[in-house]
């Protein structure tokens, strides 16, 4: 049974764990590892319910450690907590790559303590306590890495309360190895903030010459470069711990770019369009619905007169037939008249059932 929670760093990430967890599962100790301020205001927040004095403290009698610090310091404390640790303690993290840990977990625990890699794929630009969010795991996909050798049936059998505890939060989990997350992390996640730093410092080497080409850079290329803004404090361990991934990324991206340079070169443009449209079909299917890499929701499109009560109303019906909102977002409104609303369910048969029930109610609803 897991009925004690360790969370080593109660930052953003840790102190909205512990937020989420608690709003759910308020059964649940939840000991938090910090700096004593720091520990001070998780308290007063509710992300915990008491300061540890020590790591040894912390986890000695918890049933699940969460490492909610970078990388390395990850990897730096798993000898001690190996030795702190009961046999029965399940240790899991939140960093953005998953090999290394895994690695780092093995010589550390052995078999003696079990380590699950996770990866929630969510965060904020700002960073610490005082921006924990209860609700920032909300439908964030959160990837979880089972131990080497064992199939996915049986990871989800065998830790069925850990996999409880991180539905707590809202997430929705995703079971992927530790191997090849790091290799899609590395494309979607690590190429795409070199890509924008390389850009932006591309064309600033333009000033001299082009003094106006920053005051003309603005809507496409501000958009595709605004994750240049991240600090390297962030990133310069992500990228440390998945050099290979990031490189075999960079390698398929510069085969890329060479590829357009010749049909440039040689004029032709019917291939170039052709790549313009293959991007275009790939795009249009990136989820747009969901935090990470996962499936998205299942949407129906509601029109709500505007009027005292009718959002409760329509709500309400749905919550009656047991039908879970997990996401909701107005589209456009005309005042005095109502507005159209998307609507998030969980799956396909959930967003029939909810077309269903809210048609029969009398309410103008569609699918697309």
């Amino acid at each position: 049974m897991i009925n004690r929670i360790c969370i080593i760093g109660v930052g953003l990430m840790g102190g909205s764990f512990g937020l989420s967890v608690r709003r759910m599962r308020p059964d649940l100790d939840v000991v938090g590892v910090d700096e004593e301020d720091v520990l001070q205001k998780a308290l007063e927040r509710g992300a915990i319910t008491e300061r540890a004095k020590s790591l040894l403290d912390g986890v000695a009698n918890a049933d699940l450690v969460m490492l909610c610090i970078p990388v390395l310091e990850s990897i730096n404390l798993m000898e001690d907590i190996g030795r702190c640790v009961r046999k029965s303690t399940i240790v899991s993290d939140v960093c953005s790559v998953k090999m290394p840990l895994q690695k780092a977990a093995e010589n550390s625990f052995g078999d003696q303590v079990t380590f699950i890699g996770g990866h929630p794929m969510t965060g904020s630009e700002n960073s610490g306590i005082g921006h924990a969010d209860e609700f920032l795991y909300e439908n964030a996909t959160y990837v979880l890495c089972p131990p080497p050798g064992m199939s996915n049936d049986s990871f989800a059998e065998r830790h069925i309360e850990f996999i409880d505890v991180i539905r707590s939060t809202g997430s929705r989990i995703l079971l992927m190895d530790a191997q090849k997350h790091d290799r899609i992390a590395a494309q979607i996640s690590h190429l795409p903030q070199l890509v924008a730093i390389a850009l932006v410092n591309s064309v600033g080497k333009n000033r001299g010459t082009d003094p106006e080409v920053i005051q003309l850079a603005a809507g496409g290329f501000r958009d595709m470069t605004r994750i240049a803004s991240s600090t390297y404090d962030v990133w310069r361990e992500i990228l440390q711990s998945n050099v290979e991934p990031i490189m075999k990324a960079l390698e398929g991206l510069s085969h890329e770019i060479d590829d357009l340079r010749s049909l440039l070169e040689s004029g032709n443009f019917q291939a170039i369009e052709e790549r313009f449209q293959s991007a275009e079909d790939i795009r249009t299917s990136i989820p747009t619905r969901s935090k990470g890499f996962i499936r998205p929701l299942a949407d129906i499109f509601v029109f709500v007169s505007d009027k005292p009560g009718a959002i409760s109303d329509m709500a309400g019906r749905l919550t009656t037939e047991q039908l879970n909102i997990k996401d909701i977002e107005l589209l456009k409104i005309r005042e005095g008249t109502g507005g159209t609303f998307r609507i998030g369910l969980e799956t396909e048969a959930e967003a029939n059932r909810a077309l269903v029930v809210l048609t029969e109610a009398g309410y103008r609803v569609h699918r697309l």
